[in-house]
């Protein structure tokens, strides 16, 4: 999340009021998606043999995404043959696919213990549920173990990426994409948060190029929202409208689109359509404190002081350590010329970490003092 600064004219003086969009980093944490767990252990002949046929059965569970019966019938195979390590693998991947973390490392590091388990894809798999568990250092060890072992997919190469970003390791999260997307050109994912990862270090022109190549791959809502986010960083406001209706067609419940768009017609002066925006998110999310934030900022633009307070007060309803929901409504009682409570809430947005609201607070003070 960052915030922009507007400047906007009231009726006593040009006032600071802040205006707040919401952009989606990094896309890795936001779905699980099956496709992210390696499962190159396939049906196995049976012979007749009552392991075998449980494997088999699990297999096909796990395929149609019946993972719990998936793990009753590798549990039936291992009871039957102690020593087949591609059960407790592929019950790991069943187990990792109902997000239990542990159970499934558990069964990794049991596969791990036979001499003929294939290491690279289980150490991969072992990291990607490091991954989800949000250790990112675990993650890292894993993955490199994955790829001395011969594991060269491009996934492992994007979860190295994920796990740097994640610890704030920038240059060496793009070095990971940047092996991923060699590996696979048509990566959308890691392109998109290659993206992402760029535009942390305020490289906005190469996230844009990388944002585009993404969506020429994958057509996600995130990543409109994000490239929108970039347009509008680069003074393109009408690329960034369109960029974040398109992630509303993709994804029309999804409050922070609308509270993002509304951002964007504000810079256009579209205040009405705005106002239609973070009126749409609110109705979506009404617990969304930055679009009842941004509800009172255009409806301060507006000299709609009443309506700006309505809405700044929902915003402190919902977070109570909102400091610049209180900076803006120190801006909007000063227009209602409540100075007293003006200041109160200046001082308040100081406390909480806004420490330029004391230029506003002391000035107001100091007259009042007079």
């Amino acid at each position: 999340m960052f915030f922009e600064l507007f400047h906007t004219m009231g009726a006593m003086k040009i006032k600071n009021v802040f205006l707040i969009i919401i952009s989606l980093y990094i896309n890795v944490l936001s779905v699980f998606s099956q496709d992210d767990i390696d499962t190159t252990q396939t049906l196995i002949p049976a012979a007749n043999q009552e392991a075998e046929l449980a494997f088999n059965k699990g297999i096909e569970n796990f395929k149609n995404k019946n993972y719990l019966q998936s793990v009753s019938f590798f549990s039936d195979a291992i009871k039957l043959k102690p020593d087949m390590f591609m059960a407790y693998s592929n019950r790991g991947n069943a187990f990792l696919a109902q997000k239990d973390y542990n159970a499934a490392l558990k069964d990794f590091n049991k596969a791990l213990t036979f001499s003929k388990a294939p290491k690279g894809v289980i150490l991969y798999n072992k990291g990607y549920a490091w991954f989800l568990k949000a250790d990112y250092d675990s993650t890292l060890s894993n993955l490199d173990l994955a790829i001395v072992a011969g594991y060269k997919d491009a996934k492992v190469y994007y979860y190295k990426g994920a796990a740097f970003y994640m610890k704030k390791k920038y240059k060496e999260a793009i070095q990971a994409y940047d092996k991923a997307i060699t590996l696979k050109a048509d990566y959308g994912f890691a392109l998109h948060d290659r993206a992402s990862t760029k535009r942390q270090l305020n490289d906005y022109e190469g996230a844009l190029a990388d944002y585009n190549e993404a969506i020429k791959y994958v057509k996600n809502a995130t990543f409109y929202n994000n490239r929108g986010s970039i347009y509008r960083r680069l003074k393109e406001v009408d690329e960034a409208i369109i960029d974040y209706t398109e992630a509303i067609k993709l994804d029309p419940s999804n409050a922070m689109y609308y509270n993002n768009r509304g951002c964007a017609r504000f810079d256009k002066v579209m205040y009405q359509l705005s106002i239609e925006d973070f009126k749409k998110a609110i109705s979506l999310n009404p617990k969304y404190g930055a679009a009842c934030n941004n509800l009172g900022t255009v409806y301060y633009a507006t000299e709609k002081y009443t309506e700006a307070l309505d809405a700044l007060n929902q915003a402190l309803k919902i977070d109570q350590n909102y400091a610049f929901a209180f900076y803006n409504r120190g801006s909007v009682k000063e227009m209602l010329k409540d100075t007293n409570g003006a200041v109160k809430d200046w001082q308040k947005a100081s406390e909480l970490g806004l420490k330029f609201a004391d230029k506003d607070a002391s000035e107001y003070t100091t007259i009042l003092n007079k």
